[in-house]
């Protein structure tokens, strides 16, 4: 039974957050000079190095507030372990991977001038 509630709440978050994404960005047709109608690029980039900042920049907006939310639990579950092995285990374990992922965000700006070296033809 506790699976079927966790499915049922996922497909709520997930078709919650759709529907935000969509109507948050919303692309209109506009009428260009040629008389047609154009779709505007709503990346505002036309170089796949645009697009893997853009996608990088997304990422950190929404890892920082969740690394942030993450640090509180694992602070929250140390508070109400009570001395209870099980519980600072669980908290240890929230604060590494929390900390592993914010490394990993920091470090993944290093990684896209790395790419762009490599990718680079002299």
């Amino acid at each position: 039974m506790n699976l079927n509630k966790s499915i049922k709440i996922f497909i709520i978050l997930f078709l919650s957050l759709l529907g935000c994404a969509l109507i948050m960005q919303p692309i209109l047709a506009q009428q260009g000079s040629t008389g047609k109608y154009e779709i505007p690029n709503p990346i505002n980039t036309d170089s796949f190095e645009g697009l893997v900042k853009k996608i990088a920049e997304w990422f950190y907006k929404i890892m920082v507030p969740l690394a942030a939310i993450m640090v509180l639990y694992a602070g929250f579950l140390f508070l109400t372990s009570g001395g209870d092995e099980e519980k600072i285990k669980k908290a240890k374990k929230a604060i590494t991977y929390t900390i592993v992922g914010v490394a990993i965000i920091v470090i993944g700006a290093g990684f896209i001038t790395l790419i762009k070296s490599i990718l680079e033809v002299n």
